[in-house]
């Protein structure tokens, strides 16, 4: 009966949503298809489930509520993390509206649901500061003590993923705040996760906030290197399969551009301008 029930409340809920909202999960769906049948049908009713309880709300940006946890599961999706990860990543900040219970989400969606989501909400509600390395060092290490499910930190690093792509809706002031916290908890926390495209990204968002005029310039610099670095990367490659030929060796050969956060720190240790 409850289960007749919690169908019908969806199809009611379907029906007054935007066609934009429903249509995000088929995207999700043809975007990242490693799910079963029946993970399919627990993330659906999940994500009904969240556009139900957050429907009539948006952010102070104006965005629809819904759109920031849709975001971090697809981060999370591209690494093909489990169904679980996923739903507990639409609810990773629900708790904070007091909207729905604990025990709710556990009826429906399980206990590691409940778990993740509540870990995910702890750390949210932690007030992070690391004045020096030192102190940021040991934030990170206790974040690692104190959860008992490794999705908790994946979860919110997903989160701050996608609000430093999304940082120029908030103020100046807490763009900045948040950019410092990301440059000392969560990109050391990724690279030491081994998730090394994340740490790129999240520095390199992360100098954009705290320090404009250089990413700018480095920016611009690089754009304009970008044909001479190509023209002398074809010329090493074209000389290295040559010679490795020439013994008979296979090689593969792979080369990666420095990201800016990383070509700024290069900057500072060698004392020099974004020029030189």
């Amino acid at each position: 009966m409850a289960t007749k029930k919690n169908a019908q409340n969806h199809e009611e809920a379907q029906n007054c949503f935007t066609p934009l909202a429903l249509s995000s999960l088929d995207d999700f769906f043809k975007s990242y298809d490693y799910f079963s049948k029946d993970e399919r049908t627990r993330l659906q009713t999940a994500y009904l489930y969240l556009l139900e309880k957050t429907k009539n709300l948006h952010r102070s940006s104006g965005e629809p509520y819904f759109e920031h946890p849709y975001r971090v599961a697809e981060i999370l999706a591209q690494s093909k993390l489990d169904a679980d990860s996923i739903i507990a990543a639409f609810f990773h900040n629900i708790f904070e509206l007091n909207i729905v219970s604990e025990s709710e989400i556990e009826s429906l969606f399980g206990k590691t649901v409940l778990n993740i989501t509540k870990g995910t909400a702890k750390i949210t509600s932690m007030q992070i500061k690391s004045k020096t390395m030192q102190e940021a060092a040991s934030f990170r290490k206790m974040l690692f003590a104190m959860v008992d499910d490794i999705r908790i930190i994946l979860v919110k690093m997903a989160d701050r993923l996608d609000r430093m792509r999304h940082l120029k809706e908030v103020s100046a002031e807490s763009q900045k705040k948040i950019a410092q916290e990301v440059i000392d908890i969560w990109a050391p926390l990724a690279n030491r996760l081994g998730m090394s495209n994340v740490k790129s990204e999240l520095e390199d968002l992360s100098l954009k906030y705290t320090n404009p005029d250089v990413f700018q310039q480095l920016k611009q610099l690089v754009a304009l290197k970008k044909s001479e670095r190509s023209e002398y990367l074809l010329l090493a490659q074209k000389e290295i399969y040559s010679l490795a030929n020439k013994h008979g060796i296979e090689v593969a050969i792979r080369s990666r551009a420095k990201h800016f956060y990383s070509i700024y720190q290069k900057m500072k240790k060698r004392n020099k301008a974004a020029e030189d």
